[in-house]
């Protein structure tokens, strides 16, 4: 309790969680390796109810992200990798109707994504064999299930295996152009084709040395 503390014991906190954090990860950069975060998008602990559009709204996913980039900015400017260490689609155990349905797998990919853009380098989904999150658990007769969950993992370690990297990109994105053209042409037919390569119209011409 604050009556309790000696004076001399005191941490003066200034500039938020963030901001705090940031200045603890530049004083102890030398002897940390990692710092650890804990973080569900959504949660039922006080008996709140949870929907599987609700996990798979914006704020569950590109918001979570939003929160975590700074934090992990900041580990990696002291080089110290940004983990998560504790996280799951819905605090306290899950909920059933979101957490066991393939929900979860969508939610699962599209938030790991995000998150790795923004810097985290690790995610622990929690688990265990009494909750209902759980990727791998026990059915009613005491055999191993594999749940939704488990496959949204699977394919995010498909996509980024064999050191993937993320990269730029500009032209794959929905949406019409001023003249009113799609701006994704899987086709090909709003622009130059040579072989199997499509080039925007802009280009004027598709092919030859240097084409990228």
């Amino acid at each position: 309790a604050p009556n309790r503390m000696d004076q001399g014991a005191r941490v003066a906190c200034a500039g938020g969680f963030l901001g705090n954090v940031s200045n603890y990860l530049k004083r102890f950069a030398s002897e940390l390796l990692s710092f650890s975060y804990h973080r569900y998008p959504t949660n039922h602990c006080a008996g709140g109810q949870v929907t599987p559009s609700e996990l798979l709204a914006d704020h569950a996913s590109i918001g979570m992200a939003e929160w975590m980039a700074p934090l992990a900015a900041s580990a990696a400017s002291s080089r110290i990798e940004f983990v998560v260490g504790e996280g799951n689609s819905v605090a306290c155990g899950g909920i059933p109707g979101v957490s066991d349905t393939f929900a979860s797998a969508l939610w699962a990919l599209d938030f790991l994504c995000l998150l790795s853009k923004a810097g985290v380098r690790q995610f622990n989904f929690h688990g265990g064999p009494d909750v209902v999150y759980t990727p791998i658990g026990f059915g009613r007769d005491g055999s191993l299930e594999v749940r939704p969950l488990y496959y949204g993992l699977r394919l995010f370690a498909e996509l980024t295996s064999d050191t993937s990297v993320w990269i730029e990109s500009d032209g794959i994105v929905s949406g019409r152009t001023a003249d009113n053209k799609p701006t994704a042409d899987p086709l090909c037919r709003h622009g130059l084709q040579t072989g199997a390569t499509c080039c925007t119209a802009s280009c004027g011409t598709c092919g030859g040395n240097d084409c990228g």
